[in-house]
């Protein structure tokens, strides 16, 4: 609708429904509305972040179709100008890595690059565990480059949910 959206909404078994303007505003990647509640607060703006961690449902090929996939432990990048590169140390350890190997790497900037790539998913028989023979380098929005290491996937008594990560302006 113009600069924004008209949505209309109603419970399953009303027979009117409510209207709602929702502008777009520039200083966000995406506007988030409420059904209960109307809009709400839910990113940064965009200009104030590189990564997040979160959970995340992709489409995953299964058989001749796909299915929805949810991801817990998912690092999503900030589709504003953040872009994200993996290094695998058996090209380079972490330690060794500087600004001068940058030029080196190829950068992609979908909102997905990073996902789940920093650590193993598990199984029926093992839990998710991080890889160890892997790094990122990360772009941001002002051209700064930040190498980063994840360090810890759970909590010391093993919950989901506590990742850490150590990181390097370069």
């Amino acid at each position: 609708n113009g600069d924004g959206y008209t949505i209309q909404y109603a419970d399953i078994n009303d027979t009117s429904f409510e209207t709602a303007e929702i502008s777009k505003n520039e200083e966000f990647n995406f506007t988030f509305f409420d059904l209960d509640n109307g809009l709400v607060a839910v990113e940064p703006s965009k200009n104030t972040w590189d990564i997040r961690y979160s959970t995340y449902v992709i489409k995953y090929p299964f058989g001749g179709s796909s299915i929805p996939y949810g991801f817990k432990d998912y690092i999503t990048i900030n589709r504003h100008n953040t872009s994200v590169a993996m290094v695998l140390t058996s090209e380079i350890e972490y330690n060794d890595f500087t600004v001068s190997d940058v030029s080196t790497l190829t950068f992609v900037s979908d909102i997905d690059a990073l996902g789940e790539t920093w650590r193993s998913g598990g199984g029926p028989s093992s839990g998710p565990a991080l890889y160890e023979d892997r790094f990122f380098v990360l772009k941001d929005a002002e051209e700064n480059y930040y190498k980063i290491r994840f360090t810890r996937l759970t909590s010391t008594e093993g919950e989901r949910g506590y990742p850490e990560f150590t990181f390097e302006l370069l």
